[in-house]
């Protein structure tokens, strides 16, 4: 039997703080180890938790918890503790890397894609990339689901296997948290009678006694009633014996269905795709490969660097480096004109796009959505240095084709999703990676156009203090680089 609810406290509320303690433990634990601090930072996140909680509905009430137990832990001028080893969990990713949050998120908080995210203050795509970079992966790159389920194991052993001592000093903890909630001496302990002492019962206590005792009194009668046998009993005072067999149910049709109210044609439907703009600019085939065309066009930026070192300018031009090349019919843009301006061929052709996408699979549309915003976030010069590059590789013959292509499938897949970012920031990927991952929505956009606009010098140094700042304080880093508040 658990501990009893502090007086004032909501018994839901009770149920779950003292049903969450044991994955907070352990998610402590694994982030910033078990010592005092840790301690304190799950106290103040409790604090903040249960007087918000009241407020919420009861599904909130998981993402609200871990969002103030992160802040505690990972706030500026907290601690920095050593995480606690645990057998079986050595594949976890480092600590203080955002990988490692999401990890532990997933597998020891046992948050969703939707909860998660609102844990993290990102949305549900930064959420899955996250979880995708810090998932294992096989030799080639693959999710590794044998190595998933493995850390899966070792964290609900963990999880069974918490010393006694600290699930007391966390029920301890959570009766302090509702206690302090509900009120100015809710939480106090009455204090015991003197011995011998007769307790006295005020006659308000004795009315509210009498009510309780009838509405217990009408709750076992009304229990008892599901057992009595009514179809058996003559209302009129005899039992008129066995209750005759049901007979077969009659099927009756239902009316027919009417017709809608109102309908929507099908040029309506394709006005207002939700992918209408990438339909609309037929580059599906630049987008599928802008990431492989924003290496190859860095890497011949740095070949150009390279053989012109001496007149090299600050920003090479990957376009210019690349040697002219006819643009393959897979990477050519198709453009088509404004809805309002198609002719009857060019609005068959969107609708047969629109029907090719909606064919893919959810992953696969998810993906080019990705692909896209990326792409718009490019400037021209940058898209036209990705179209080049891909133009050059596929000048080239079959076999350095498919030895490029193989060496760029070998890198690591965050490296691979960073390109995405063009062939200048893509680049620096690997060192400014620290600041660039679980980055709020509102900050992405703000944060990307800073980035772009500074030279190879400031970009230089960002890359340096990335590296040196810790994970508490990379928040603030973008903030101050957005100017933010």
């Amino acid at each position: 039997m658990g501990p009893v609810p502090p007086p004032g406290a909501p018994p839901a509320l009770s149920a779950f703080v003292r049903g969450v303690g044991r994955r907070a433990l352990l998610f402590t634990a694994l982030l910033a180890g078990d010592g005092p601090a840790a301690d304190a930072a799950l106290a103040r996140a409790l604090a903040r938790f249960v007087p918000g909680a009241k407020d919420l509905p009861m599904g909130r009430w998981p993402p609200h918890f871990w969002k103030a137990l992160i802040g505690e832990l990972t706030r500026p001028g907290a601690p920095c503790a050593e995480p606690l080893a645990i057998a079986g969990l050595e594949a976890l990713p480092p600590p203080g890397s955002g990988a490692r949050l999401a990890m532990l998120l997933a597998l020891v908080a046992g948050l969703d894609e939707e909860d998660g995210a609102a844990a993290l203050g990102v949305d549900a795509a930064a959420w899955r990339h996250a979880l995708r970079r810090a998932a294992p992966h096989d030799a080639e790159g693959r999710f590794d689901e044998a190595a998933w389920r493995v850390l899966a194991l070792a964290v609900r052993d963990a999880l069974r296997t918490l010393p006694e001592a600290r699930l007391a000093w966390w029920d301890h903890a959570g009766e302090a948290a509702l206690a302090a909630s509900a009120g100015p001496g809710a939480g106090a302990t009455p204090a015991a009678p003197p011995p011998g002492a007769r307790a006295r019962r005020v006659p308000g206590d004795r009315r509210l006694a009498r009510r309780m005792a009838l509405v217990v009194a009408a709750c076992a009668l009304a229990l008892a009633a599901t057992f009595v046998p009514w179809r058996r009993l003559d209302l009129r005072g005899g039992d008129a014996g066995p209750a005759p067999a049901p007979g077969p149910a009659e099927a009756v049709p239902l009316a027919p269905a009417a017709a809608p109210a109102k309908t929507y044609d099908a040029a309506f439907a394709l006005r207002h795709h939700p992918d209408l703009p990438r339909l609309l600019a037929g580059e599906d085939g630049v987008l599928r490969a802008m990431d492989f065309g924003a290496w190859y066009a860095a890497r011949h930026a740095d070949a150009a660097k390279g053989a012109k070192a001496a007149q090299a300018a600050a920003h090479a031009d990957a376009a210019d480096a690349l040697a002219p090349a006819a643009m393959p019919a897979e990477y050519a843009a198709r453009p088509l004109p404004a809805f309002d301006a198609m002719d009857d061929a060019q609005r068959a052709e969107l609708q047969r796009r629109a029907a090719a996408s909606d064919a893919l699979p959810r992953e696969a549309r998810g993906a080019l959505r990705e692909r896209w915003e990326a792409w718009q976030r490019l400037a021209p010069r940058e898209r036209d240095a990705v179209r080049a590059a891909l133009a050059a590789h596929a000048a080239l013959p079959e076999a350095e084709r498919r030895a490029l292509r193989a060496e760029f499938d070998a890198l690591p897949g965050d490296q691979r999703h960073g390109w995405l970012l063009g062939p200048a920031l893509g680049a620096r990927w690997p060192r400014l990676a620290p600041l660039l991952q679980h980055v709020p929505a509102a900050q992405r956009e703000p944060l990307l156009a800073r980035l772009r606009a500074m030279d190879e010098t400031t970009l230089a140094a960002l890359e340096l203090q990335a590296q040196r700042t810790p994970p508490q304080g990379r928040d603030a880093l973008r903030r101050a680089l957005i100017g933010a508040r």
